[in-house]
């Protein structure tokens, strides 16, 4: 069976280095898949890759049945991928509600889906904000809104569990399972092992 994001014999790197060695990988529809490992495993090289940042040397990328490996990073967004940054990325002289806005797609015309405010009503609460002046928990909430505004079909997140470390930990799979029924068919999240000391 077809998945919703497939990839097959996926190798990617830089220059003369080659990080990812023929992956494949298949995910389906509303589900959340988490690429794991150490500093320097290639996480970071196969969502550079996924985005378009960085251009595979071999195989191909899939979403719902679409190559994308020769689709610059603005048309794989127009395609269903979106992408929530290591280090929130926002636009700091921008209002928040501005900032969710570059998010959308030309036919929402500027307006925000209501369900975004319901996922993270702060930004409601200061959508005339500029975007620097909010918390650092703040601008990873507005970081994941301006994604799921994209109305992708999936989503890759760097690192999760520090984009939502601001949520109370009973509430983070709340939020996730929510993204994920209503938002995004599927997310890709990556992230470190945790290290658990005895």
């Amino acid at each position: 069976m077809s998945g919703l994001l497939e990839i097959n014999a996926l190798c990617s790197g830089y220059k003369q280095s080659q990080v990812i060695h023929d992956l494949e990988l298949k995910i389906q529809p509303k589900e959340i898949v988490a690429i794991m490992g150490r500093n320097g495993m290639g996480k970071t090289t196969l969502f550079k890759t996924l985005i378009g940042d960085i251009k595979n040397t071999k195989g191909e990328i899939k979403l719902d049945g679409k190559n994308l490996e020769k689709l610059d990073p603005y048309q794989r967004v127009e395609n269903g991928v979106a992408y929530v940054p290591q280090g929130r990325m926002i636009f700091s002289t921008m209002s928040v509600l501005e900032n969710i806005q570059t998010g959308l797609p030309a036919s929402a015309h500027g307006k925000v889906p209501d369900d975004l405010y319901e996922l993270f009503p702060v930004l409601w609460d200061m959508r005339k904000r500029k975007g620097g002046n909010l918390s650092g928990g703040q601008q990873q909430q507005l970081a994941i809104a301006r994604a799921l505004a994209t109305n992708s079909a999936i989503a890759s997140c760097r690192d999760i569990r520090s984009v939502m470390a601001f949520l109370r930990k009973s509430d983070i799979w709340r939020q996730v399972d929510v993204a994920n029924r209503g938002l995004w068919q599927a997310i890709v999240r990556l992230y470190r092992p945790i290290r658990k000391h005895v």
